[in-house]
């Protein structure tokens, strides 16, 4: 299994189905395909709602479930088990290859290119070949860019540059080096290890932190509370 394959067939398909076809399908499904990856390429992984819609960068659950359901019906994935609400994970597969071969199981999508394009025009035909290029050019240097070497955030993380900046745009960099020192100082305390660091500050640390911003907030406002019931002028008593 590999990106290239898994990207190679879904943009034959998109170009296919223009009608279902819409940027947060491909959204969703690359994001997938970039934690499969991340997880040595399992058979089977765990995913809630709640993670995808982050990695898909869109904040509306029927959107995601739109895309989501757009997969399952062109075999894109497949649900192992099936969450009962969206805050609960999904068990899912990728389910369009085969591992062995390294082929594509759906006949729908193992059509070559130019079979899908015999219709077009000369002019329009050489337009797609030249947009194909394009596309595995581009899906080359993501193939690249998530090979980029780790580099070291606190004594026991390690996030590439990407994934830190991720972090720092959807929870400030404060908040990305606390939940970074969270981590860091949780893997050294127990000794535990994580195949993706970033993964797991996902999975569990924003939680963690955010349960943190709460407890403070909520400190800030008994103290303020507390005050104003002795701003008073207590001369008069004395």
């Amino acid at each position: 299994m590999n990106g290239y394959n898994l990207s190679h067939n879904f943009y034959e398909w998109a170009f296919n189905n223009r009608e279902e076809f819409k940027p947060v399908v491909s959204a969703l499904y690359f994001y997938l395909v970039e934690v499969c990856n991340t997880l040595n390429w399992k058979k089977e992984f765990s995913m809630s709602a709640k993670e995808c819609m982050e990695g898909m960068g869109v904040s509306g659950y029927n959107t995601y479930k739109y895309a989501f359901d757009v997969l399952c019906k062109n075999g894109f994935i497949k649900v192992i088990k099936k969450s009962t609400n969206q805050y609960q994970a999904n068990i899912i597969a990728l389910s369009n290859f085969d591992e062995a071969t390294d082929r594509p199981m759906d006949e729908a999508t193992d059509r070559p290119m130019d079979e899908a394009t015999n219709k077009a025009t000369s002019k329009q035909l050489q337009g797609t070949h030249q947009s194909t290029g394009d596309i595995h050019k581009t899906v080359n240097n993501k193939t690249i860019n998530s090979k980029t070497n780790k580099q070291s955030y606190a004594d026991y993380v390690k996030l590439t540059k990407e994934e830190y900046e991720k972090l720092c745009t959807q929870y400030t960099e404060t908040g990305a080096k606390r939940m970074i020192e969270i981590l860091s100082n949780y893997k050294g305390a127990s000794g535990k290890k994580y195949k993706s660091d970033y993964l797991a500050i996902l999975n569990w640390v924003v939680e963690r932190y955010k349960g943190e911003l709460q407890k403070k907030t909520s400190g800030e406002k008994a103290y303020v509370h507390i005050n104003s019931n002795f701003s008073g002028d207590y001369s008069d008593k004395f």
